[in-house]
């Protein structure tokens, strides 16, 4: 009984739900669905007690097997039924709920009454805070409806309706091509084979045959980031150029992107952070112009909560966020605001844990070695993958501080053989495989080299480069550098 349907739709509800359910449909139901609901109630929520089976069902309401799978079926039904009436209770739904409403009332020849819930229908759709790609299609079901609906073809309102249905039509299509185009690019980027629908030239040449596109913001902000990020690095402009049109971009972005719900607002920040991405590594930006307008996508992403999904703020946007900071030097920002401001949107079983960590790195950046040791000090082990990168700073640190005062002799010594033997019994306890643990095994073996100081700067060397596998290179070859 465990895999019917029913009892999996039974699971997912709340214990207030249930009740609501119960109250509303069960007690209701006419038959024998009543039996059936209660003895299922009595095993919820996980349904795993080794007495609920269709043996004991039919013991315990007398009914037969059959009967038993045709009252399941019959209670799918009326759980199905619950979870629409649910969502269409739902705000974002009340578009839904109208278009049906005009539907029924439709069928009943009820004029005054269709009528009167088109206007209700169009202060809705005037209040709506997002005019995106559902808005647009919520505006051509509605003229869809109007038209169909009104007898005379020739009348105003039907003519006025056909044309805001067209029109919406043609905005919610092309901008769904373009959408779905500027996802679908990248995913191109982590996939093995390019995927595409239409070329760049196909999409140019149906905006440039419809007047009304060509003056959509929904249309234009999708078409001009599918362009940017279709745009092959041999097709790039001097950095100056390529740098303005970005900045125009992102300034037209930015005015409109209120038209936009929050999770669609989010992708637009993430295209246009790929694309200033892609340049600053194509063209090796020195003067960090591009990293510098991917913290203010960043700022506005956080100071307008468009990062901010559910009240929470998820740990690579913040991790990224903050990446960018380090790079650009921004560490009063990254200390001062960031941290403390954004750090109580990440999950609450993990706050305190980054918020010292990335306040380490901070003051490892800043050279406050003992500082940063204090903090790494007070994390708590509850995720493996964020204790070897804490493990991995704090190994730096003392080392760092060992070579500028001598001291931390012994906890340096400690940490590498208590470091290499939990990175062994990730592989042994955890199931981390060999390849994830390397890097961080031989970045370990490696400071116990430095550490050491038995091996000539050129063997060091040597020993780096044939390893291929390893973290934090670029700081090993920094010790390597101050070796004698």
């Amino acid at each position: 009984m465990q895999e019917r349907k029913s009892v999996h739709l039974l699971k997912s509800l709340s214990s207030e739900e249930i009740r609501a359910f119960n109250r509303n449909y069960i007690k209701t139901a006419k038959g024998q669905i009543q039996k059936i609901f209660a003895f299922c109630r009595k095993y919820y929520p996980d349904f795993t007690h080794e007495k609920f089976n269709l043996t004991e069902c039919v013991e315990r309401t007398g009914l037969s097997s059959n009967r038993i799978n045709s009252l399941l079926s019959e209670l799918t039904k009326l759980l199905e039924n619950y979870l629409v009436r649910k969502e269409l209770e739902i705000e974002d739904n009340q578009m839904l709920r109208q278009q049906l409403l005009l539907e029924a009332y439709k069928k009943r020849n009820m004029d005054d009454y269709f009528l009167k819930s088109v206007e209700a229908t169009k202060k809705i759709l005037v209040g709506y805070p997002a005019k995106d790609i559902d808005y647009q299609y919520n505006v051509y079901l509605l003229n869809k409806i109007i038209y169909q609906y009104i007898d005379d073809k020739k009348s105003t309102i039907a003519t006025e309706a056909l044309v805001a249905m067209v029109n919406s039509l043609e905005t919610f299509c092309m901008s769904s091509i373009l959408k779905y185009q500027c996802l679908l690019t990248n995913l191109n980027d982590i996939l093995p084979t390019t995927i595409s629908f239409l070329s760049p030239k196909s999409i140019l040449h149906i905006i440039n045959e419809n007047k009304y596109c060509q003056s959509n913001v929904l249309v234009n902000t999708y078409y001009e980031l599918f362009l940017s990020l279709n745009k092959k690095t041999e097709e790039l402009e001097h950095i100056d150029v390529e740098l303005l049109k970005v900045k125009e971009m992102y300034i037209y972005a930015k005015k409109y992107i209120y038209l936009f719900k929050q999770g669609e607002q989010m992708n637009i920040l993430i295209w246009l952070i790929n694309i200033c991405i892609k340049r600053y590594q194509y063209y090796q930006d020195k003067e960090q112009n591009f990293l510098k307008l991917v913290l203010e996508i960043y700022k506005i992403g956080l100071n307008q909560n468009i990062c901010i999904i559910n009240g929470q703020l998820e740990q690579a946007h913040f991790a990224n966020i903050f990446t960018i900071a380090m790079l650009l030097k921004e560490y009063q920002w990254a200390k001062k605001e960031f941290i403390p401001q954004y750090s109580p949107y990440l999950k609450e079983n993990e706050q305190e844990n980054i918020r010292l960590y990335y306040t380490a790195r901070i003051a490892f950046a800043e050279k406050q070695y003992q500082e940063a040791i204090s903090l790494l000090n007070q994390f708590k082990n509850n995720n493996s993958y964020d204790f070897i990168n804490e493990r991995i700073l704090l190994l730096k640190s003392y080392y760092e501080e060992h070579c500028l005062n001598g001291a931390y002799f012994d906890e340096l010594e400690r940490l590498i053989q208590s470091f290499s033997r939990y990175l062994d019994r990730a592989i042994r306890e955890e199931k981390k495989t060999k390849a994830f643990i390397a890097p961080f095994k031989n970045f370990v073996h490696f400071v116990k080299y430095l550490f050491e100081e038995r091996y000539t700067k050129q063997h060091l060397m040597d020993v780096l480069s044939n390893t291929q596998s390893i973290t934090d290179r670029n700081w090993l070859l920094e010790k390597i550098g101050l070796c004698k």
